[in-house]
């Protein structure tokens, strides 16, 4: 172990590294964000405007911004020049599980339990959208996963219906749905260069997109 960081008094649900790999953020059960500069590994700031779990965090890609979802229905959003609260998100109805910032910078995403994805501006922090492809399902409901294509030019959502919805960001119109997986869709991601899109399951199966 090269280091070891016990600021947290509960599970540690989420953890990030900035672009610029300057800061590691941790979110937590115990409610709370803990900012650790990846210098010396200590502990910048310990940020607690959440009332419950710490789901999920992203850093935008010029680094300026740290998005924070939580099992309280709302999203926070800080400045990491001096760790402020800059925007409080209260769209959604249920736990948020998935943050992200576009790579071009100019929108922000976050998918919840509710069956949902806000889209947001991050010029004045407005809702641009709320994009609802996802089947609602009678044991469970929400969308587990968001991801941003490299170029900005698509939006992934992974959801408890088993699909992947892939929408245009330039009129949030869906244009394609993926089915392939027969159980929950706990995580995606895009290849560095765009070319491959990855999808896991709880069908125990991983699919491979180019």
């Amino acid at each position: 172990i090269y280091f070891l960081l016990n600021d947290h008094s509960n599970d540690i649900r989420a953890v990030t590294l900035s672009p610029d790999n300057s800061t590691l953020a941790t979110g937590s059960q115990d409610k709370t964000v803990c900012v650790y500069s990846a210098s010396d590994w200590s502990l910048i700031k310990c940020l607690t405007d959440h009332s419950n779990w710490v789901r999920c965090i992203a850093f935008s890609s010029d680094c300026s911004s740290l998005a924070t979802g939580s099992q309280d229905n709302t999203v926070c959003i800080y400045s990491t020049k001096d760790w402020s609260l800059i925007q409080r998100f209260t769209d959604h109805r249920w736990t948020v599980k998935s943050v992200a910032f576009s790579p071009d910078g100019s929108t922000f995403a976050s998918g919840s339990g509710d069956n949902t994805v806000c889209i947001y501006s991050t010029t004045d922090w407005s809702l641009i959208k709320r994009l609802a492809g996802h089947k609602y399902t009678v044991w469970v409901v929400g969308v587990y996963s968001v991801a941003y294509s490299p170029d900005s030019s698509t939006l992934a959502t992974a959801a408890y219906d088993g699909t992947v919805c892939l929408y245009s960001t330039t009129n949030w119109t869906i244009t394609l749905r993926l089915a392939d997986h027969r159980d929950y869709i706990r995580s995606i991601t895009f290849s560095p260069d765009g070319s491959t899109f990855v999808s896991g399951s709880d069908d125990k199966t991983v699919c491979v997109y180019s």
